[in-house]
């Protein structure tokens, strides 16, 4: 069989080409890292056809590089390259990699519809002079007719002399080349006020995703929460002739897992379409730039910086977007990642803030987030420590500026969202009906076995400072949903209320120490279930251990400190 390489730059058009080859439709980005990994179809019985990662060359440095190096030497007979005809001297060290390799090539020039509207065309017969293979351009084809000029073109090896040369003359063959200019958003972000404006495009795109998670996610969620509600009436009104222990079992197990997966879906779907939007549009690139201070520091790429803003929100599609990073910075990424504050952590910190820091209320929910922020990167900086030392290549392509079709942004964020539901929602409902077993079923001396296991792991806690059951069942109950945290204080707190049972279990400095502790350790059970997914079970027992770990130490020592500082205030 013959295999077809695809390749060329980051956001060249490549998988736009492979959708119109093969008839299929792969997600298509305006940014670095769309396509992170070789993807492989046949578009005829004797011919298969590969998408390549992104490259800007073909030295193997990155991961992406390597990616495509092994293809290319390993497995594939030719070569197809797509060059961006606004900037096809970027595609030279492709071109002058394949002559090495002695790889048959044609090429396929895009953007022929962005160099008509800046008054300029592209000379597919100069190019073809100076590179000695086929040149096409994409947008003069039909779609019906591409595989075939593709399977018919011939292949041969490109020709160039240098690199270097090679690089003069195919930017000579832009008919009345503009100098490209930095827009005025541009300009602001990367001149002399760079940091002043960068802080304020964080601000402009985390505002969304607060008011996501904050209100319309709210608004929709309830409308499919009552819904389920609904049918667990009509359930319950018509299933009297069922077993009591049945009937209980469906109302409170199956339908209170419906409910937390129906309570999922809407925020995650939303931050999947803002995501989509922010890469297509052409902002996300940016956003790394912005990040790249503080994601070098903890040796990562800086497209970890997406992952990392969306944790604010939820880390489900945070975890799901750390496939743009190279593998080993997104390992290291996620073990971090929790420690950006989630916003169904929000309740439980105004609850207790409420209680104990009702006049610095707003300072306190501020500190939080910021110092999640901190334990993020001084776990990050001891990560780079004990951990090898990869190299990491931040080379990070402005596309330009354009506004997303509506209908590309709901199917991407669509498909994506079904991909997460299907992987976590039977997890969920298994856990949801385990967690209603271990309520229900009574061990001895009128103790449900959840009672029972809070009071077998609570001594472990006392160090910090909450070393009773009911603390500790809601840690439990935290790993299910972080919301859970109050909701089952909120059972045993009879008609006090949680503020009553707040203060009856904590003081200020384990209020605090709790407060640390809750905002390290593991994420939600659909989080974790999501890593699994991703990286491993292996790498998944390493990251709920090292955030257990960075937990339960940095809880220890703020509340020793806490304890410490009263002690010698009161001397």
């Amino acid at each position: 069989m013959t295999k077809i390489a695809l390749c060329g730059n980051p956001n060249a058009g490549k998988t736009t080409v492979f959708n119109a080859l093969s008839g299929m439709n792969l997600r298509v980005g305006n940014y670095n890292g769309a396509t992170v990994s070789a993807f492989e179809t046949d578009i005829t019985k004797d011919t298969a056809i590969c998408d390549l990662p992104g490259v800007f060359s073909l030295s193997p440095d990155t991961p992406d590089e390597i990616s495509a190096c092994e293809y290319l030497e390993n497995q594939a007979d030719r070569a197809l390259v797509v060059v961006d005809g606004t900037s096809p001297e970027n595609s030279a060290p492709i071109f002058a990699a394949l002559r090495e390799m002695k790889i048959p090539a044609a090429a396929v020039v895009t953007m022929s519809d962005i160099l008509r509207r800046d008054g300029s065309s592209f000379d597919c017969e100069k190019a073809e002079k100076e590179l000695g293979i086929r040149v096409f351009m994409y947008e003069k084809i039909e779609k019906n007719e591409l595989k075939s000029f593709v399977l018919t073109s011939e292949y041969s090896v490109p020709s160039c002399e240098s690199e270097e040369k090679l690089r003069s003359e195919l930017a000579d063959c832009i008919k009345k080349r503009r100098e490209a200019k930095l827009c005025a958003l541009d300009r602001l972000l990367f001149g002399k006020h760079g940091n002043i404006a960068e802080f304020c495009l964080v601000l402009a795109v985390m505002l969304p995703i607060f008011l996501i998670y904050s209100v319309i996610s709210p608004l929709i969620t309830s409308f499919l929460e009552a819904i389920v509600d609904f049918l667990r009436r009509i359930f319950l009104n018509y299933s009297g002739g069922l077993p009591y222990l049945l009937r209980r079992f469906v109302s409170d197990a199956v339908f209170g897992g419906a409910l937390s997966v129906v309570g999922f879906i809407p925020p995650v779907m939303l931050v999947y379409a803002y995501l989509t939007f922010l890469e297509e549009s052409g902002i996300a690139p940016r956003l790394c730039v912005c990040f790249s201070p503080f994601t070098s520091a903890i040796g990562i790429s800086s497209r970890a910086a997406i992952p990392f803003m969306l944790g604010f929100g939820c880390t489900v599609p945070a975890i799901d977007s750390l496939r743009a990073v190279d593998e080993e910075s997104a390992k290291r990424a996620s073990y971090i990642l929790p420690f950006f504050q989630c916003s169904a952590k929000f309740p439980v910190y105004a609850a207790f803030a409420g209680v104990f820091f009702r006049r610095e209320f707003s300072l306190v929910i501020l500190l939080i987030y910021a110092c999640g922020v901190c334990f993020a990167l001084v776990f990050g900086l001891l990560l780079r420590l004990l951990g090898r030392q990869n190299r990491i290549c931040d080379i990070v392509e402005l596309p330009r500026y354009r506004m997303p079709s509506f209908s590309s942004v709901m199917r991407s964020s669509g498909e994506k969202c079904a991909d997460t539901v299907k992987k976590i929602a039977t997890v969920l409902l298994l856990i949801s009906a385990a967690a209603w077993v271990m309520n229900y079923v009574t061990v001895s001396d009128s103790k449900s076995l959840m009672q029972c296991v809070s009071g077998i792991i609570s001594p472990i806690f006392a160090p910090l400072g909450f070393g009773n059951d009911l603390s500790s069942a809601s840690l439990i109950a935290g790993v299910f949903a972080k919301e859970g945290v109050l909701t089952s204080l909120s059972v045993f707190s009879g008609e006090g209320g949680v503020k009553y049972v707040l203060r009856e279990l904590f003081s200020r400095a384990s209020a605090v120490s709790f407060l640390t502790f809750f905002a390290l350790y593991p994420p939600c059970v659909a989080s974790i279930t999501k890593m699994r997914s991703e990286f491993g079970t292996v790498h998944m027992i390493k990251c709920v251990m090292f955030q257990f770990a960075a937990a339960y130490v940095s809880s220890y020592f703020v509340y020793q400190i806490l304890n410490y500082l009263a002690i010698s205030l009161l001397r």
